[in-house]
């Protein structure tokens, strides 16, 4: 069965661009993926818990919108129940990750399509992972304008406010820089497996890229010029209300710009700030030319080393929960 991951960082356009697909041989899931995100742990799943976990897959809620009351399922665009998908999945192990794959594989084929195509988020760090599980699988890294990207980020769970805090600003300009250097790199090793674009060009150029020729994907009509936070260097970023506004100040503009390692966004006016992000960029790069996943983990716990630990110690708690439910199921006799 054949793949396709449609990623990149934050408010880089992964779901416009899938939600644009029409082909009607082509398994599309309309929602984030959450291929790593549902289960963060790294433990084995035995065969006999599979059921249970693919039933809580296909009904976790995919929040639409900021204020968390628009909602979807996997469930509503797979439309097979638990046990119809689970007939397809010969493992006796697998991993949270691989049998979300497994999901999916089992769905194109009970649904008799040519390949099955998913969003998600940050892939890029850690898809050598499904690589090494499954070999025909593809994945397009889209990034948009990090002027947009960025600022969507901003002002997503708080327009019209802005969250105002300057590391969290430093934040999403190197993780955006490392998920581009990241997938820049991937694509240079696997060339017939991947492709970099960009979210401005999608509608255009995405027609012309190898993977699209492969798979004969379409795709309707595209406006960039309706999305969101869309910016316009005479009129600021769109915003939700439809008019244009000034988002972000001088400096902050300046400093997305400076710092960006795509030469299509890149300004050459850095900042004495500038060099310091740019130093990062540097130090978190390095790093993940040796382990990419390395790399977004030390930068998460830099910049947030509190939640980092939380959601350490909540994976924990839920992998010695796992173990201790197997165990209870290995003694009970009926």
């Amino acid at each position: 069965m054949t793949g396709i991951i449609v990623s990149g960082p934050a408010r880089c356009g992964k779901n416009s661009l899938v939600n644009h697909i029409t082909n009607e041989d082509v398994g599309v899931l309309k929602l984030d993926a959450l291929i790593k995100a549902f289960n963060k742990n790294n433990e084995k799943i035995e065969n006999k818990c599979f059921l249970n976990f693919i039933s809580k897959y296909l009904e976790n809620p995919r929040y639409q919108d900021s204020y968390k009351k628009k909602k979807n399922f996997p469930y509503e665009f797979i439309n097979l129940s638990a046990d119809k998908i689970l007939k397809n999945i010969n493992f006796s192990k697998l991993s949270g990750s691989q049998l979300i794959i497994s999901i999916f594989d089992s769905w194109i084929k009970l649904k008799k399509k040519r390949c099955w195509i998913v969003p998600d988020l940050n892939t890029e760090f850690y898809c050598h992972e499904l690589f090494r599980f499954k070999r025909n699988l593809y994945f397009i890294f889209l990034f948009r304008n990090p002027i947009e990207a960025i600022t969507a980020s901003l002002y997503w769970r708080y327009y019209p406010k802005k969250n105002k805090n300057a590391a969290l600003l430093i934040y999403k300009i190197i993780l955006w820089n490392l998920s581009y250097f990241i997938s820049v790199q991937i694509k240079k090793k696997r060339p017939n497996n991947v492709e970099v674009i960009s979210y401005e060009d999608f509608s255009t150029d995405i027609k012309k890229t190898r993977l699209f020729k492969k798979f004969n994907l379409k795709l309707k009509e595209f406006n960039n010029n309706t999305m969101y936070f869309n910016f316009k260097v005479d009129k600021g970023w769109l915003c939700p209300d439809g008019k244009f506004r000034s988002l972000l100040s001088e400096n902050e503009k300046n400093l997305i710009q400076s710092t960006c390692l795509d030469k299509k966004y890149k300004i050459s006016n850095k900042s004495f700030v500038s060099y310091i992000v740019i130093f990062f960029i540097f130090i978190f790069t390095t790093i993940a030319k040796i382990n990419a996943s390395t790399s977004k983990k030390i930068l998460d716990f830099t910049f947030s080393p509190k939640l980092t630990i939380k959601s350490f110690l909540l994976n924990m708690l839920m992998v010695k929960s796992m173990k201790s439910f197997l165990k209870k199921i290995t003694m009970y006799k009926p």
